[in-house]
């Protein structure tokens, strides 16, 4: 009996000592978070430009930046040839603690697709996009498919299965202790989070083809067409550019994606291609080859 106490309180003591230590991490990595009344576009912004709150570019190898949401955003953004001015920081939206985020004309919105909406209401777009009732039924059914089954796919790959060969291709540049515990961090938050998704229940086998199951439907859908819903880019295929490149770019790792474009989509290829060409003339400027040492 006394011994069942004492691992008792053997192991109170150590749960206290972690949840200390967890705190003081906590204090830190707070120190190097941006103060967002400090940042630009919360005080003095001009008048109807966005900014748009993300990623640093200089935190990720290969593709502008790491977040796929904000590359969607950012693809969205160009193709309406709306000015915005890329705010980079770490520090999440203060209402839905989402990044990216944007500040505009002093409100604060979150979340891309609803941020998105709000810009085409502001600047009078059509939310239509020109597209029949069937067009804009599968171009929502293909965001949600992107969004919300192709994403765990790949996010259990490179946070969860590999989270240390992640290392290569996305760092805080903060030193390596951030760089570990956001590691470790965002292993255990995408781990729980794809589980209660459904998704993170199964083998990386079975998700991974799940992933090139997402992959086919797009080719199929896609055709020969120059895009998703014709000749004309529209909101789904910011949404489907933004999470491709996260595996069709960065080749520093092995993702399983990746083969069935090169293999069996090629005109899933072209069409990465075609946006990148079209929409991101910079790529090359904005991205950084190699790995993070």
């Amino acid at each position: 009996m006394f011994e069942i106490v004492l691992e008792v309180i053997g192991g109170i003591v150590v749960i206290a000592v972690l949840l200390v230590i967890l705190l003081l991490v906590s204090l830190k990595v707070q120190s190097y978070m941006y103060d967002l009344k400090k940042v630009e576009g919360y005080r003095n912004y001009e008048k109807d430009l966005v900014y748009l709150h993300a990623f640093p570019r200089a935190s990720a190898k290969q593709v502008p930046n790491i977040s796929p949401f904000a590359i969607k955003l950012e693809t969205w953004l160009r193709v309406h040839k709306l000015k915005y001015k890329l705010v980079e920081t770490y520090k999440f939206s203060t209402k839905k603690s989402q990044i990216p985020f944007i500040m505009f004309n002093g409100e604060e919105i979150a979340d891309s697709q609803m941020i998105i909406q709000y810009l085409s209401k502001y600047f009078g777009l059509d939310d239509t996009e020109g597209l029949s009732a069937e067009l804009q039924a599968a171009s929502r059914a293909f965001r949600i498919l992107i969004e919300n089954s192709f994403s765990w796919t790949y996010f259990c790959y490179r946070y969860v299965h590999h989270y240390l060969l992640f290392k290569k291709v996305h760092q805080l540049p903060r030193g390596p202790f951030l760089n570990t515990l956001s590691r470790l961090m965002l292993k255990m938050g995408i781990n729980s989070n794809s589980r209660g998704a459904g998704i993170g229940r199964h083998t990386p086998q079975e998700i991974y083809a799940i992933g090139a199951d997402d992959i086919r439907a797009i080719s199929k859908f896609l055709g020969d067409k120059k895009y998703l819903c014709g000749d004309k880019i529209t909101v789904v295929d910011c949404a489907v550019f933004g999470q491709l490149v996260q595996v069709s770019e960065v080749k520093s790792l092995p993702y399983p994606q990746r083969d069935v474009i090169e293999s069996e989509c090629p005109n899933v290829r072209t069409y990465i291609d075609r946006i990148k060409g079209e929409f991101w003339p910079d790529w090359t400027m904005l991205t950084s080859d190699g790995e993070f040492e």
